[in-house]
């Protein structure tokens, strides 16, 4: 029992797993300037880049903004690393959540705009006007945004925070690659659920 126990303890303490686990950071807040230089060092523009509210916070862990059901049902906390795609109606299409696992591995990047996976607990009652919500007090705003949603086909929603290490670096990095050839086609609107 003992050498099953330290050879099951070797297992899980050398692999790649607890290196990622590792590059987490505690939650802290990350200034505009921050995530800014973050997006830009990961290969993205700052063009509709925003801030989850500090009012809002809590909210992507409750209806109507949360996208994982089975965390809903538990009463526990939302991923920070979130992608949320939305058609030109701002209807919702499909959803990751980091809880869902390494994305790579997911598979939910092999067709565009994301593979159904039918056994992820997604909420499938998603709206675009709830997410803008999220990350804009300003009506005009919200309405600029929803005008330009409808002039694409797909809108991606990325949340990402820096301390997430190396889950938001690598979700930021597969998502790129992901919209290489389709960025004509969509709108992505990057939030970063850094807390304020």
């Amino acid at each position: 029992m003992k050498k099953t126990l330290l050879i099951l303890f070797v297992l899980i303490f050398s692999s790649c797993s607890l290196i990622h686990f590792l590059s987490v950071n505690d939650k802290k807040p990350e200034s505009r300037k921050e995530y800014q230089a973050y997006l830009l060092a990961n290969g993205y523009d700052t063009i509709n880049s925003f801030q989850l509210l500090r009012n809002y916070y809590d909210s992507i862990h409750t209806l109507p903004y949360t996208l994982n059901l089975y965390k809903l049902k538990y009463n526990t906390k939302a991923s920070p690393i979130q992608i949320r795609v939305y058609d030109s109606t701002g209807k919702f299409i499909n959803g990751y959540e980091q809880c869902f696992g390494e994305l790579r591995k997911t598979h939910i990047l092999d067709s565009f705009p994301l593979k159904k996976i039918t056994h992820f607990p997604i909420n499938y009652n998603l709206l675009l006007i709830n997410d803008i919500k999220l990350f804009s007090h300003n009506l005009n705003e919200q309405r600029e945004i929803l005008n330009n949603a409808s002039d694409k086909k797909y809108t991606f929603i990325v949340f990402y925070s820096q301390w997430a290490g190396y889950y938001s670096t690598n979700t930021l990095k597969l998502l790129k690659k992901h919209l290489k050839y389709n960025s004509n086609n969509v709108l992505l609107i990057k939030v970063n659920t850094s807390p304020l």
